[in-house]
């Protein structure tokens, strides 16, 4: 069930949700802190009673009589309180929640109420309560309002994605990445690209300088395994790997540089479960 929120709650989540772009301040005047910020998109119909599931609410086996999330059994949901209870498929967020390296909002929503996902995405990318063509999102917005002197101006953005997703662009400067999957041309096939497009393009060599840069920046296809392979957690997952663990790796890589961008996006797919 969702309660029409109190004006207190309202204006609580107004903060909760607009602080973001204080933080750097904060932490330019406590100490010499550098910190990082991501922000993940699950796109599709992800159902949150089916994730995070109210189970002490009295109404919620009724509405969720064919799909509850069980609280006792095999597949026993991971218990957060006497009210929530996680999906058993979320083990590695139940160990975050445990430690407090994670948060759930519940019963929160964007104004939009008709039935197009693509509208809807734009909503939550754009940040406002209106379904109309948007230019900018929210954190394009968040990062433009720096001081022009802070790493996250100066450094700008890092988007896994093909271009720039709704909610980076705006005026700052973000920069986007995503892995081929095709086997990586040899350094020698590169140059000699390079040298082509110098002499007979100059636009197109500066973007394909500019895009092996950011290649080695991320470290590329082989960076992404190498680094894989550095535990057994990774070989693990390299088993599996598909595009989002890829971009996720890229995004990492790059940010963890000096000189990378301090704020990423990542968007995943694959979500429209609809329960």
């Amino acid at each position: 069930m969702i309660d029409h929120p109190s004006r207190r709650g309202f204006l609580l989540g107004g903060v909760a949700f607009t602080a973001w772009a204080s933080i750097p301040r904060i932490a330019a005047a406590s100490g010499p802190r550098d910190p990082r910020f991501i922000a993940v998109i699950l796109r599709g119909g992800l159902d949150g009673l089916a994730a995070v599931a109210p189970v002490g609410d009295p109404a919620y086996e009724e509405v969720r009589e064919r799909f509850p999330v069980p609280t006792s059994g095999e597949n026993a949901g991971f218990r957060l309180n006497d009210f929530f209870v996680l999906n058993s498929r979320l083990p590695t967020v139940a160990d975050l929640y445990k430690k407090g390296e994670a948060l759930f909002v519940h019963a929160v929503h964007t104004p939009y109420r008709q039935r197009s996902h693509f509208a809807a995405q734009d909503v939550l990318e754009n940040g406002t309560p209106t379904d109309v063509h948007h230019r900018d999102g929210w954190l394009g917005r968040a990062i433009e309002t720096m001081p022009v002197d802070s790493l996250i101006a100066r450094q700008g953005g890092f988007a896994a994605a093909s271009s720039t997703p709704l909610v980076m662009r705006g005026k700052a400067n973000v920069v986007t990445y995503l892995p081929a999957g095709l086997p990586a041309a040899s350094q020698d096939t590169r140059m000699r690209l390079l040298d082509l497009y110098e002499h007979t393009d100059p636009v197109l060599a500066e973007a394909f300088a500019e895009g092996l840069k950011l290649d080695g920046i991320t470290g590329g296809e082989q960076g992404m395994k190498a680094a894989l392979k550095d535990d057994l957690a990774g070989m693990q997952m390299e088993r599996r790997a598909g595009p989002a663990v890829a971009s996720a790796f890229a995004a990492g890589r790059a940010m963890a540089q000096d000189d990378g961008p301090r704020v990423g996006f990542l968007d995943m797919s694959g979500f429209d479960t609809h329960r």
